[in-house]
């Protein structure tokens, strides 16, 4: 990975899009994490990238969400207007993908 840095980014306006190997639309998110959520706010930083032609239809401009979707999710609906995000820039989806599977494997998830 080249290069980390921190970035506030709107969730009304900026467009966030779930990572293909993301299975979070088929989750539903539980109502104790929204309000631990709600409560004592996000912890730890979503992870997100710039899109980089990963969605061709997509704005260039567009974040892809590396990890972090469930508190993402959650921000929204909890009507929070910014986040703080760490964006990471990959030199490859290769890079990106292994960054994906190690965030999960870390928290327990698939």
């Amino acid at each position: 990975m080249n290069k980390r840095e921190f970035i506030e980014v709107n969730l009304q306006t900026d467009c966030l899009l779930n990572h293909p190997l993301s299975l979070i639309d088929d989750e539903k998110i539980d109502m104790d994490f929204i309000i631990s959520v709600k409560a004592v706010g996000i912890i730890q930083h979503p992870v997100i990238t710039r899109n980089n032609g990963q969605y061709p239809n997509a704005p260039d401009d567009a974040f892809v969400i590396v990890s972090g979707h469930r508190r993402i999710k959650a921000a929204r609906k909890l009507n929070m207007k910014t986040l703080i995000c760490e964006l990471n820039h990959y030199s490859s989806e290769k890079e990106m993908i292994a960054d994906y599977h190690t965030f999960n494997m870390q928290r327990g998830g698939r």
